[in-house]
């Protein structure tokens, strides 16, 4: 009987990605907090933008990525995979590209703030966002799912520590 269709693993499996979910849901509710908080709702607007662009670029690559490896390694195998990542790896990187320079054009005149920081977040935001979708993957092509809820709560932890510690840092600026 193959792991995925044991009942106790699959229950097991289902359990950790759902505890999972709720907790980086809390995590990302605390970080929209302690940013407004630390920042005011204002100054706060540029990493509300950055938000929806992770959930925008989220759907574009991280959950197609994810779900793409998951099913190729299932009806075939891992080499079909790592053969694609070097063209994979190509489209993200030059989707990063555009995207960069598309908010460095437009982040004077939306945020009067740094357009070059803006845009490398922007840049950022997008490869991270590529990123997780291969590492999910290969994760779920291989079952491990209590590593991939721990990825979902590590992700917003990440985020909501750096703005702990860049609010008691009294950093005032949005794109920090």
């Amino acid at each position: 009987m193959t792991r995925s269709r044991h009942p106790r693993l699959r229950a097991r499996d289902t359990t950790a990605l759902a505890a999972g979910s709720i907790v980086s849901g809390l995590l990302a509710y605390a970080f929209f907090a302690t940013t407004t908080r630390a920042l005011g709702p204002t100054a706060a607007a540029p990493v509300s933008v950055l938000w929806t662009y992770w959930g925008l670029s989220a759907a574009a690559f991280t959950f197609p990525v994810q779900h793409w490896i998951a099913r190729t390694v299932t009806a075939y195998d891992e080499g079909v995979v790592r053969r694609t990542v070097p063209r994979l790896v190509g489209v993200i990187v030059a989707t990063a590209a555009v995207i960069g320079m598309l908010s460095w054009l437009a982040g004077d005149s939306l945020f009067h703030r740094d357009p070059d920081a803006f845009a490398w977040l922007m840049v950022a935001v997008t490869l991270g966002s590529g990123l997780i979708g291969v590492s999910r993957g290969i994760l779920t092509a291989r079952y491990r799912f209590g590593s991939v809820a721990t990825m979902f709560v590590a992700e917003n932890a990440v985020r909501w520590l750096g703005a702990v510690l860049l609010a008691v840092a009294g950093v005032e600026s949005p794109v920090a």
